[in-house]
C-alpha cells in the first residue's frame, strides 16, 4: 500500500502570474494584459493555488490525492478554456498562449490519467495491478514534471516579451 502515497505531493505548479503596469501601450502590452486577466479571471491566482497545494498536502488516502487532482484538474480546465478563448492582436503572445494550452492540455490529460486509476486504499491489488498502477503513475509525474518545466520556460519568454514592452510581470 506505501508505493499508492508516493509522491504525487508536486502536482501543482501553477506560476500565477502576477502584473505590474506601467503606462505608455502597444498591441503586445495590451495582448498580455488580455492574457492575464483572463488567466486570473480563470481562478488561477495565489490563494487559489496554495488551497490546492495545501490539499494535496493534507491528503493521507489515495483516495484523498485522487479528489485533490480532479480538483487541480478541473483547475487547470478552466484555465486551459479561458486563454483558448482569446484573439489576439500579436503573433508573439499569440505563439506564447498557443504554448500554455498545449502545456495545460499535456497536464490535464496526465491528471485525467491519475484520477481515472481510482486507487482505493482498501483494495488489494494483484501483482499485475499493482505494477500497472505503478507504471502508470511513474508516467503520470514525468509528464506533470515536463509539463511544468516547459510551462516555467514559458513564462519566462512571456516575462522577458513584457518587460520590452513595458509590463513587469512577476512569476510566483
Amino acid at each position: 500500500k506505501g508505493m499508492f502515497t508516493h509522491k504525487i505531493r508536486h502536482f501543482l505548479l501553477a506560476s500565477a502570474l502576477c502584473l505590474v503596469l506601467s503606462a505608455c501601450g502597444n498591441d503586445i502590452k495590451s495582448d498580455i494584459i488580455l492574457l492575464d486577466q483572463a488567466v486570473t479571471q480563470s481562478g488561477m491566482n495565489d490563494s487559489a493555488i496554495q488551497d490546492l497545494q495545501k490539499e494535496v498536502a493534507a491528503a493521507k488516502s489515495p483516495e484523498e490525492f485522487t479528489q485533490a487532482a480532479a480538483k487541480i484538474r478541473d483547475q487547470y480546465q478552466s484555465y486551459h478554456q479561458a486563454i483558448n478563448a482569446l484573439d489576439f492582436k500579436t503573433d508573439e503572445v499569440r505563439g506564447i498562449r498557443d504554448e500554455l494550452s498545449t502545456q495545460s492540455g499535456d497536464l490535464i490529460s496526465s491528471l485525467d490519467e491519475f484520477v481515472n486509476l481510482n486507487i482505493r486504499s482498501n483494495v488489494s491489488y494483484t501483482p499485475v495491478q499493482a505494477d500497472r498502477v505503478h507504471v502508470t503513475m511513474t508516467r503520470v509525474e514525468n509528464k506533470i514534471e515536463t509539463s511544468e518545466k516547459n510551462t516555467l520556460q514559458t513564462l519566462k519568454k512571456l516575462q522577458a516579451l513584457g518587460k520590452d514592452n513595458g509590463v513587469d510581470l512577476q512569476i510566483q
